[in-house]
C-alpha cells in the first residue's frame, strides 16, 4: 500500500480514538449520506493523485527518450 494511504488511516484512527477517549463528539458526519460524501471525496483525491503521478512519470520518460 501507498505510504500516504497508511498514514491517512493512522491519522483517522488516532483522531477517532482520541475523540472517543476524551468524550469529544466524533468529527465525522452522523448520517450515511455524509459518510458516503466523505468516502467519495477521499476516493476522488486518491485517484486524481495517482493519475497525476502516472502522467508526470510518462512525461518524464518521454522527455528522457528525446534527449540526445
Amino acid at each position: 500500500m501507498n505510504r500516504k494511504v497508511i498514514l491517512g488511516f493512522f491519522i483517522c484512527f488516532s483522531v477517532g480514538f482520541i475523540s472517543r477517549m476524551l468524550g469529544i463528539s466524533s468529527p465525522c458526519p452522523p448520517v450515511l449520506e455524509g459518510a458516503l460524501l466523505v468516502l467519495s471525496m477521499t476516493l476522488g483525491y486518491v485517484s486524481i493523485d495517482l493519475l497525476i503521478t502516472r502522467v508526470t512519470r510518462l512525461d518524464d520518460e518521454t522527455a528522457n527518450e528525446r534527449l540526445p
